[in-house]
């Protein structure tokens, strides 16, 4: 009976023994590991450097350095079940095996534990304030500031924006829009290149802008391009810009409205005047200047167009029609339903027209947005090609003549 209890006893131990080696190696490995993770975050988030290649060191360091650890206190006997009876591991029960105890395991853990919490809280902060400062500004929860600015861009280029929205223009060969980008969506919202006006004079037509591309209409393929001239066009001449001016009187905090408003808005208006082609269609048509103005605000993702045509001989030019705005948008940007008819209230009212670009008028009467599908591109089944034209309904139908200013849709 002794025996066998002497037997029993002496299995116990060395079972306890590989229990407490056991336990010692794994916590270990799990130490260096969560150690190295820590060290190789930290480095890459707040330091910007890339360890790279050292996952072999992470790797034999984990899992060699751990069986060192876990062979000490199998050499000098300190492995052994602890005082409560409740687990084996490296029992205290003298002054020299609790220093061992603290030494191999206890100051390291407790060490790790506040130093890669302390790393983890300074990773957290900085990839909060990185994250912060990378999100794109959202002006109806932001106070945006940015000024709107126009900048030159490559050979023959300009830029308009405001930080939210930008509207990129090609000078030459001749002026086009070339892309209208959101930085909200982080998209751009143009699909193919249009003329950035149609007027209609004595019953002819003119494209305003003679840009024209290489690729077709149904995407905008800016790797392989490249950009001719419309001889019928009237053709850039110059730009100017300007301060925004009000166009009404208005005091901010009536009816309630933000008294901290700014009026007129901040912002700034590029004008862009454009001369006749070399060959007009009348006579009179030779001396029509046309103007097109192109206004930014500070703090809001949108920005006003309108069309001014100036004469100034004596023989009267009538303007037939009008078209302020032509835009080859991509399907987010244009209603989910749309189709040829003008005016929203013609739609039927279960039809969704929400979309990313909203377009309107400040014609009460006799001016349209409209939405249609682009004849000039290619049909494929199940594919859309959005077509934004803004114009006059009807008319305008005015006469021009000795220093005449005649005014488009904005």
């Amino acid at each position: 009976m002794s025996d066998d209890s002497g037997v029993f006893t002496c299995l116990s131990y060395v079972n306890c023994i590989a229990i407490g080696l056991l336990l010692e190696y794994i916590a270990w490995v799990k130490l260096l590991f969560t150690v190295w993770v820590t060290i190789h975050l930290f480095c890459l988030a707040v330091l910007g450097k890339n360890l790279k290649k050292l996952e072999v060191v992470y790797i034999v360091t984990s899992l060699l350095v751990p069986t060192g650890m876990a062979i000490i206190p199998l050499v000098t006997h300190s492995y052994g079940l602890s005082s409560d009876g409740t687990i084996c591991y490296i029992y205290a029960n003298t002054s020299v095996a609790l220093i061992e105890r603290l030494a191999l395991w206890d100051a390291p853990a407790m060490f790790t534990l506040i130093a890669t919490s302390t790393a983890m809280i300074v990773m957290v902060i900085k990839l909060a304030s990185q994250l912060s400062a990378s999100r794109p500004a959202d002006w109806l929860l932001d106070t945006i500031t940015t000024e709107v600015t126009l900048t030159n861009e490559g050979e023959g280029g300009i830029v308009l924006s405001n930080g939210l929205i930008s509207r990129s223009f090609l000078l030459s060969p001749d002026f086009g829009t070339v892309d209208f980008y959101s930085f909200g969506t982080d998209a751009s919202i143009l699909r193919a290149i249009s003329p950035e006006a149609v007027v209609t004079l004595d019953g002819e037509e003119y494209n305003v802008g003679g840009l024209l591309s290489s690729v077709q209409p149904d995407y905008f393929n800016r790797t392989d391009i490249s950009y001719q001239v419309d001889p019928t066009a009237f053709h850039y001449v110059s730009h100017t810009t300007s301060q925004p001016v009000a166009p009404f009187h208005w005091e901010p905090g009536l009816r309630h409205s933000p008294s901290y408003s700014q009026w007129p808005p901040q912002g700034l208006t590029l004008q862009v005047q454009f001369g006749p082609p070399a060959i007009v269609k009348r006579p009179e048509h030779a001396n029509v200047i046309i103007v097109i103005s192109y206004e930014m605000y500070v703090g809001i993702p949108l920005m006003s167009k309108w069309v001014s045509i100036l004469y100034s001989r004596i023989s009267p030019v009538r303007i037939d029609s009008c078209v302020v705005e032509l835009l080859a948008t991509q399907k987010p940007y244009a209603p989910s339903v749309f189709d040829a008819y003008p005016f929203p209230w013609e739609h039927d009212n279960n039809a969704p027209t929400s979309s990313w670009l909203y377009v309107e008028t400040t014609i009460a009467h006799d001016s349209a947005v409209e939405w249609s599908q682009d004849s000039r591109a290619q049909f494929f089944p199940g594919s859309d090609q959005p077509y934004l034209t803004v114009y006059y309904s009807s008319g305008p139908g005015v006469f021009m003549a000795g220093n005449s200013q005649g005014g488009g849709a904005g």
